[in-house]
């Protein structure tokens, strides 16, 4: 019994961490190479004007717990997946028998990132 308690406990914190990762996604390039910058997180498209390279698909989650660090994962994936914004993000809390707040979108490169404000489209720097 006394091995079995901190054992359900390590197990218990070591799932509460925010884990992410990039899916593959039709038209997707993969991964390109990672970058130390920040990454945009919008929750609409880009303008037609501001031209973009698809990555893929960025996914994020973390159990009981809330946002701030679900979306910190997003971009952090973002980074590692050479991307300059992550676009169409959703993002959800499941509230059922394991509390889970999870975040996703689109994480594409940008064509010329040296142009594009971030706050003016809605989004938010990480």
């Amino acid at each position: 019994m006394r091995t079995v308690v901190p054992l359900i406990m390590i197990v218990l914190l070591t799932g509460c961490a925010a884990k992410s990762y990039l899916q593959q996604w039709q038209g997707g390039t993969g991964a390109l190479t990672p970058h130390a910058g920040p990454v945009c997180l919008l929750t609409t498209p880009l303008s037609p004007s501001q031209p973009s390279t698809l990555i893929g698909r960025a996914v994020a989650s973390k159990f009981f717990g809330g946002f701030a660090e679900t979306f910190l994962a997003l971009a952090n994936t973002g980074r590692q997946s050479g991307a300059d914004a992550i676009i169409d993000m959703s993002s959800r809390y499941r509230p059922l028998l394991i509390p889970r707040a999870q975040a996703y979108g689109m994480a594409v490169k940008l064509a010329h990132p040296e142009s594009f404000n971030c706050t003016a489209a809605g989004g938010k720097m990480y």
